[in-house]
């Protein structure tokens, strides 16, 4: 029997409604239907539909059984707000390239309550892990096939996302390291987990796929105290400096810190973006949580050790900010669950914008 622990974080109390069931849907839907045609949203919309009972008996969330469940609901901060184009609830292609990493603007987000997200981990104390140094940056790889691997879920994922594995990236120097920014500002490095869609067979099926992949990055800041969750991964890179070389880890050791920090989580930023590496993908919903992790200088300097696959020691590995052109950047707002039928309403509603 697999036993599995979730760790969730949530941005808010679920919102409950005292309306009767009876409430006329045509008025509920007549409204909405104004909001989102309607152009840029200029205040909160707290309208809600009637209650609804969704049975979630196969769910691994803490929270099981049947739940209240609410729309969600949009913000806006009113600073030149273009239409919202319905991303993530909504599939949008977009007409220009959506690359990654971008300078994340907090003022100009678009806050947006979705579902719970939540990191679902296996007991991982009998897996065997691998950190590898693939040229480019480490790189841990759990062992085991989709079931026995932790996963994503909620968020602005509709699917459960398996994770596949964490790299990381770093600067010549402390100061600036990260590949997003925040506010234009770099952070000293920056973590991706990255994660496959759970429909998919594996990685591999799924990477060539327009809802394939899914990216989680954790910034990390460069501090005089060395972070003790992190240290089994630093206490190994010095085996892994050689390309190609790899060393073999216990996977609850390696994934102690990522449950921590997405098990403290309280905001993320999200958007439609790409891998950061070649083949530069555009099939990434990104996941960015704005608040960093600390690293000691030490442990920083670790990664600058590694051999990279063009000769030398991997100093830098971060890739320049890209455009944003005209994506939405989302950021989390309170928490719900919300059901099919809202994702089912709204997208026959939403326009497809580019």
């Amino acid at each position: 029997m697999l036993l599995v622990y979730v760790v969730a974080f949530s941005l808010g109390p679920v919102l409950t409604n005292s309306n009767s069931p009876e409430l006329n849907e045509n008025l509920f839907v007549n409204y909405f239907k104004d909001i989102f045609e309607s152009g840029p949203v200029q205040q909160t919309n707290d309208i809600l539909p009637p209650p609804q009972l969704v049975p979630d008996n196969n769910s691994t969330d803490l929270d099981q059984g049947n739940s209240v469940v609410q729309p969600p609901t949009y913000y806006t901060n009113g600073i030149n707000q273009e239409v919202y184009c319905g991303w993530p609830i909504t599939p949008v292609k977009f007409n220009q390239p959506i690359q990654s990493p971008v300078d994340i603007i907090t003022e100009k987000a678009i806050t947006l309550e979705l579902p719970q997200l939540s990191m679902a981990l296996p007991n991982l104390d009998n897996t065997r892990a691998k950190l590898q140094n693939s040229g480019h940056s480490a790189v841990v790889y759990i062992y085991g096939d989709k079931f026995q691997k932790p996963f994503l879920k909620g968020g602005p994922l509709q699917q459960r996302f398996i994770f596949e594995q964490m790299h990381f990236h770093w600067g010549k120097e402390d100061i600036w390291g990260s590949e997003h920014y925040l506010d234009g500002e770099s952070y000293s490095a920056e973590v991706h987990l990255v994660y496959y869609n759970g429909k998919y067979l594996s990685f591999k099926d799924a990477a060539d796929k327009p809802d394939g992949l899914a990216v989680v990055a954790v910034f990390a800041e460069a501090n005089e105290v060395e972070n003790p969750l992190f240290s089994p991964l630093e206490q190994l890179l010095p085996k892994i400096c050689n390309v190609g070389s790899s060393v073999k880890i216990n996977a609850s050791e390696a994934m102690q810190w990522p449950a921590d920090v997405l098990g403290t989580a309280t905001e993320y930023y999200t958007y439609p973006g790409s891998l950061t590496t070649p083949p530069f993908s555009e099939n990434v919903v990104f996941i960015v949580l704005p608040n960093p992790i600390t690293l000691s200088f030490n442990q920083l300097m670790a990664f600058r050790q590694l051999g990279s696959d063009h000769g030398g020691r991997i100093l830098e590995n971060r890739r320049q900010v890209q455009p944003l052109h005209k994506r939405p950047i989302v950021r989390s707002g309170r928490a719900s669950q919300v059901p099919n039928w809202w994702y089912k309403w709204l997208s026959k509603r939403r326009p497809s914008a580019g």
